[in-house]
């Protein structure tokens, strides 16, 4: 991979994850994060850091998880002891 789309791929991901640290609203909040940090893992891979890589992998983890949890509480399938 060329070094400028290489820096490019970066740039890109870094603009993701600071764009989601000034929204408001946590549900686009977490689409655009989950964006930019996919875009750091490709760019870790790419990089070779493995550091990169897995700090954003885990970050991917946790946006998914509670992406889950909020379309879940929309449906109306909580966690057990919010249905009572």
């Amino acid at each position: 991979m060329a070094e400028w789309a290489v820096e490019a791929l970066g740039i890109v991901a870094a603009v993701f994850v600071a764009a989601s640290l000034v929204m408001k609203s946590i549900l686009p909040l977490r689409w655009v994060n989950l964006v930019g940090c996919v875009l750091f893992v490709a760019y870790g891979v790419v990089i070779g850091s493995i550091a990169v890589w897995l700090a954003n992998g885990f970050g991917v983890a946790v946006n998914l998880y509670r992406m889950r949890e909020i379309y879940q509480q929309r449906r109306g399938h909580g966690a057990a002891e919010d249905r009572v």
